[in-house]
């Protein structure tokens, strides 16, 4: 048995082998369910299982959708039908990630609505679907947004990462720090990336280092002398 379960966790083939003949549309486990569909999903059993009785597996269903570029008519008329605004907004959200993949144009309609919800989480989905749909005009309001983790999936700006360094926010300060990797101008971001380095630390907190590490990273890009000394007064830390 514990072999066996090694080879459903490492093996893919053995998992469609073990899991296919035992599942069925009405097998009791939604684990079960979900695991047949992400090993052996189509379009058919994703329509199919996008109202399961498990939201695991009916999100899933509706992922590969998009995953599987789902462009027939029925795959597409179930997109439609969980995007509508009367569907539960994680559905929605889900719905309109996989159509900006596979039904570009139909799509503004339920972004459009996502990105004005009051629920944050639904307007980080709407950020992700306005990335792929290049709806820049929506990735401008949805960056301004209150939320950061909003703000986060819709940085796609160096402005918009050196405005995020301002934020006592530990993600979105990393966030932004990662976003200006390799940027041609960073130079000019480094009084926003020391001052973020230093009010972090003033922090002491624990929590803060991984968007300190990105901070120093970005810092250490920069390599002038003013730099160098800069990084060796804070090697006391």
């Amino acid at each position: 048995a514990p072999m066996m379960q090694w080879r459903l966790m490492t093996d893919p083939a053995a998992t469609l082998a073990w899991v296919m003949p035992r599942a069925t549309p009405i097998d009791p486990a939604p684990m079960v369910r979900w695991q047949a569909l992400r090993v052996a999903g189509t379009c058919a059993r994703a329509a199919a299982h996008v109202r399961d009785s498990s939201e695991h597996v009916a999100l899933l269903a509706l992922d590969l959708l998009g995953e599987l570029k789902c462009t027939d008519a029925a795959s597409l008329a179930t997109l439609e039908s969980e995007g509508d605004a009367r569907r539960p907004w994680r559905h929605q959200a889900h719905a309109v990630v996989s159509m900006a993949k596979v039904a570009p144009e139909r799509a503004p309609v339920i972004l459009h609505r996502l990105a004005n919800t009051s629920t944050w989480q639904a307007r980080v989905y709407a950020a992700e679907a306005a990335k792929l749909l290049k709806d820049s005009v929506t990735l401008r309001t949805l960056a301004l947004d209150a939320e950061p983790n909003v703000v986060i999936a819709a940085m796609t700006t160096p402005e918009q990462a050196m405005r995020a360094l301002s934020s006592s926010h530990a993600g979105l300060v990393l966030a932004g720090a990662g976003r200006l990797k390799g940027y041609a101008d960073l130079k000019s971001a480094l009084p926003q990336l020391r001052a973020a380095f230093d009010r972090f630390t003033a922090m002491q907190r624990a929590t803060m280092r991984d968007p300190r590490v990105a901070l120093l990273e970005r810092i250490a890009e920069v390599a002038d002398g003013s730099t160098v000394m800069w990084m060796r007064e804070r090697l006391r830390d």
